[in-house]
């Protein structure tokens, strides 16, 4: 997947939207090519989405999905709202899984299907604090429909954009995972590209 300057002031997804609509900002096999216009509608709406839930500026997100366009939707999404996006690592076990949403203290889980067992466990597990759960590709029992929710939402963007931070987690061998902050207000983020295998 290839994921084109989207965290970049200069070079970001609504001004990249507004001057090449129609160029490919997501790329990824087996999913249909994303243009930066429809890449920063999707992304506008599900910053709505997470605001609606309650999820502001400090709040996290945490995302277990494999390469795929919602990856791209909810990274933009999350720093155009402030919210911190907590990627989780898919070849973690379920009490994993739930321990970084529990220590991230996740608000919002979106979660592939093929990771339905670990997505259900960890939902399970931190329930209390989950405002929102949605799955992408297949359903996953008890989570809402991301499709739908995000179709129910206007494509303006949220007034104004704020960049927040990145917290991953590195494979905690041996124990459990370690969070790993980055500030965006710390970190120059420049035009990039970001190739995952």
């Amino acid at each position: 997947m290839a994921i084109s300057g989207i965290f970049d002031a200069e070079f970001g997804v609504a001004r990249m939207a507004a001057r090449f609509p129609e160029r490919a900002a997501v790329i990824c096999d087996g999913h249909p090519t994303l243009s930066f216009r429809e890449l920063d509608r999707r992304a506008n709406q599900m910053a709505r989405v997470l605001a609606a839930h309650g999820l502001g500026k400090g709040d996290h997100v945490a995302l277990l999905c494999c390469n795929r366009p919602e990856f791209a939707e909810v990274a933009t999404a999350a720093l155009q709202c402030g919210v911190v996006l907590s990627p989780v690592n898919w070849h973690l076990s379920p009490d994993d899984v739930a321990y970084v949403l529990d220590n991230c203290g996740a608000r919002a889980f979106i979660a592939e299907g093929r990771f339905a067992d670990a997505a259900r466990h960890a939902a399970r597990q931190c329930a209390r604090s989950l405002a929102l759960c949605l799955p992408v590709g297949e359903p996953i029992e008890g989570f809402g429909d991301y499709a739908a929710v995000l179709a129910g939402e206007f494509a303006a963007p949220l007034e104004p954009p704020q960049l927040v931070a990145l917290m991953s987690y590195t494979s905690g061998t041996p124990g459990r995972p370690n969070d790993v902050r980055q500030l965006a207000e710390a970190t120059p983020f420049v035009p990039l590209i970001l190739h995952f295998a």
